[in-house]
């Protein structure tokens, strides 16, 4: 049977700051200080060496009898376990944080291997005979609702938006997932420009120089980037060793100067971005150039002595700083008060005019909204517009001061999903971008939701607002789905997310008789297709972030996925023949599998080979089997610790009596996963033995060989030793044979996929190439 091979290209998300020992800032999109209200699993996150197996039992083990509640904390989970996966010891602990010499290494190497591939691109096509054509994108380039032709940013989370002074048909923007993007007419259709820093990861802020076209500054993962051949080629620009970027801000009127805002302080440069030098050595969340004078400048940073934000501004085109804070914002009670960050906006309209938007608590019961101080003659002066300083809040949209940061529930993200800006038109008219996107049309007295939860208008932009981007009567949204452009004050907004391709797929699986795909992405919910849609074509089925996603063999429009977090059932949905059809709601699975957002510690449904309506799955400590097509199920096999977790299933092609599933006794810990095999078709198991292969055995891979029953690949993914990654055997598990050799040096194996079509072949999916 020809089997498809499709490769998900993701890479971690990560920000650096050295904060302690192995765990680091580099590993959270942004640091928060752990505190005795978290989980114990997120306070063992954030500490100074954590037990990684530890601390993902323990998380898996919280939600298995506690709802979950979108945090800070648990959206920082997420980059932590798929960074520091990366990066472990054999005893399950984070290696020590590379050097910056060890970085500027590993980008040259990247560099040259890109070259390399890019020149030997005919030769190594050559080399497989066996191919007849190359590798097509069928990434979700356009989403679509159910029964809609209209398209929603529900595919990428972009971080980081800039729109061109000089060009306004011009934009780039940054991914999560490491892309870099431009656009040569707002948005309608996006290329990637990135392909040298792709590997990054994280682009928390992109500029475009004020009359040159071609050259951009872009902040990846911890390192600056610049082009000046329009993203054609990139070089590395050395600043710092231990920091993240907010923003990087261009002189308006000398281009030359720049600078650069984030938790490592003030940069400046003075030749266009070549050479940095740092002006304060201190938490800088945003920086913004007065309107129309660009020697006057404002900064944004940090007091951790009276836990707020401050503003510094400068008249000399930032040589010297001076604190404005006369009628500034205080913490009610500095004993309870906290400061999570800040954000500034300016308007043409009014150009002595300035804001600041500020999130923390103010006191005792407050809940991450402080609110809007406004200053009419450059901050020399303050004012609070709404008269009241975080909270009590009001109901969400009344004319109460409401908690413009949290869900109606008072959870909220911080300065995880943060802006601010005000309309270059009305001065008085300011957008937050929170979890939602909030509007007041008074200067900050008052707000209302149009965006995102509870929204009163916009009900397509989506939730998590990261980057706004206001150039006179344009503005552009990036959210946690992708970019939104209007050109009306927001009062409509239209979807420009075309082609941002950088998924994050959390769990993706696909058709046997049909090319189909369904999975589960980060942030954006599940996704399904068909070839009858087109290339690049989806439709949104539903869910939220989870690692879900599973295809009929026989049936390939019927997708099946789990709905939200902690559902106990299985969604069944089966695709229409084209996109603006509704999708056929069919009956729900009464079960759901072991699902994680780390790699290889997942289960799914297995189909038998020969029977479609015959799945097997693994859920908690047992094994389940399904003769009807998932209506109804039993247990078959349990292991015997009620802690433990069953992992990937693998049946035999050639004998489906002969299976193979990974596990781990004790659901993570310091225990390694482990292998079962069965032969009576997973009645009975017995547990193979890995005393040979000595390596840390935390995360497995496996696949077996279609034609052969006894032999089966493991790749080992938490392994950084280029000798110890692959391991086979060839007598059903009897003995090991160590596979690795040295190609695969520097790449963590993230899957293993053997195929027995036309010829049989042997892939390594790895962070950054596809091996065989």
């Amino acid at each position: 049977m020809l089997k498809r091979i499709y490769v998900l290209w993701f890479v971690c998300s990560i920000i650096t700051q050295n904060i302690n020992a192995q765990n680091n800032v580099e590993y959270f999109k942004n640091w928060e200080s752990p505190n005795a209200s978290m989980p114990q699993w997120a306070q063992m996150m954030y500490a100074k060496n954590p037990h990684i197996p530890t601390v993902i039992a323990l998380h898996d083990a919280y939600y298995k009898s506690n709802p979950f509640v979108k945090t800070t904390f648990t959206q920082n989970y997420k980059f932590w376990s798929k960074a520091v996966l990366m990066n472990l010891n054999n005893a399950g602990y984070i290696k020590p944080i590379k050097t910056p010499k060890q970085i500027k290494k590993e980008v040259n190497l990247e560099a040259k291997r890109l070259i390399n591939r890019e020149m030997s691109n005919g030769q190594a096509n050559a080399k497989f005979a066996g191919a007849t054509s190359q590798w097509v994108n069928i990434s979700p380039m356009q989403v679509f609702h159910n029964n809609s032709t209209q398209p929603v940013s529900y595919s990428t989370n972009i971080y980081s938006i800039e729109q061109s002074a000089s060009n306004p048909n011009l934009l780039i923007c940054g991914s999560e997932s490491g892309g870099i993007h431009k656009t040569l007419d707002k948005g309608v259709t996006w290329t990637p420009i990135g392909n040298q820093i792709a590997n990054a990861g994280k682009n928390t802020a992109v500029a475009i120089h004020p009359t040159d076209d071609n050259l951009y500054l872009v902040w990846a993962k911890d390192k600056l980037f610049r082009t000046t051949d329009g993203g054609a080629t990139w070089g590395y620009i050395p600043i710092g060793t231990t920091l993240s970027m907010y923003e990087i801000k261009f002189n308006p009127i000398n281009p030359d100067t720049d600078y650069a805002a984030g938790n490592g302080g003030c940069w400046r440069s003075t030749n266009a971005g070549l050479t940095w030098t740092n002006v304060l050595n201190k938490i800088c969340y945003d920086i913004d150039y007065h309107p129309t004078n660009s020697n006057i400048l404002y900064l944004l940073t940090s007091n951790s002595t009276l836990k707020r934000s401050e503003l510094m501004r400068s008249d000399d085109g930032g040589k010297t700083w001076s604190l404005k804070d006369n009628g500034y914002y205080v913490p009610t009670d500095l004993t309870t008060a906290s400061n999570s960050g800040g954000k500034i906006a300016v308007s043409a309209a009014s150009p002595d005019m300035v804001y600041v938007c500020l999130i923390g608590d103010s006191k005792a019961n407050d809940n991450g909204w402080i609110g809007v101080y406004k200053s009419e003659n450059k901050g020399d002066n303050w004012t609070n517009p709404s008269g009241q300083t975080g909270g009590p809040y009001g109901a969400i949209n009344g004319p109460a001061v409401w908690n413009v940061a949290a869900y109606s529930s008072g959870t909220q993200q911080g300065f995880y999903n943060f802006d601010f800006e005000a309309s270059a038109l009305n001065a008085a008219k300011l957008w937050v971008g929170t979890i939602r996107l909030s509007e007041s049309a008074d200067s900050g007295k008052t707000f209302s939701s149009i965006g995102g939860p509870n929204s009163t208008r916009l009900t397509n932009i989506h939730a998590d607002v990261q980057s706004i981007s206001v150039k006179g009567a344009d503005i552009f949204v990036a959210t946690d789905g992708g970019v939104d452009y209007s050109n009306d004050e927001l009062n409509t907004q239209n979807c420009r997310s075309y082609n941002l391709t950088d998924v994050n797929f959390w769990q993706f699986n696909t058709g046997w008789n049909q090319l189909s795909y369904t999975g589960g992405t980060y942030h954006d919910g599940t996704f399904g297709w068909h070839s009858g849609f087109g290339v690049g074509n989806v439709m949104r089925l539903g869910g939220v972030e989870e690692p879900s996603g599973y295809v009929h063999p026989i049936e390939g429009r019927k997708m099946t996925y789990r709905t939200h977090y902690n559902s106990t059932n299985s969604q069944v949905n089966i695709l229409p023949d084209t996109i603006g059809q509704s999708i056929i709601i069919a009956p729900a699975l009464p079960f759901r599998p072991n699902e994680s957002y780390t790699e290889n510690r997942t289960s799914g449904l297995y189909y038998h080979p020969r029977y479609a309506n015959k799945i097997f799955a693994g859920f908690e400590n047992k094994i389940y089997k399904s003769v009807d097509a998932g209506s109804t199920w039993d247990a078959i096999y349990s292991l015997p610790n009620a802690a433990g977790l069953i992992y990937e299933i693998e049946i035999s092609t050639k004998n489906p009596d002969v299976m193979y599933c990974t596990y781990n006794p004790t659901g993570g810990g310091s225990a390694n996963t482990e292998i079962l095999k069965s032969i009576d078709g997973g009645i009975t198991w017995n547990t193979l033995s890995l005393s040979t292969i000595t390596q840390s055995k935390f995360q497995i891979a496996m696949t077996v060989n279609p034609s052969n029953e006894n032999e089966v690949w493991l790749a080992l993914s938490n392994v950084g030793s280029s000798g110890t990654k692959i391991y086979q055997t060839i007598d059903g598990g009897s003995t090991w044979i160590n596979r690795s050799g040295n190609t695969l040096a520097g790449f963590y194996i993230y899957d293993i996929i053997y195929t027995g079509a036309q010829k049989a072949m042997l892939y390594a999916v790895a962070d950054k190439a596809v091996f065989y």
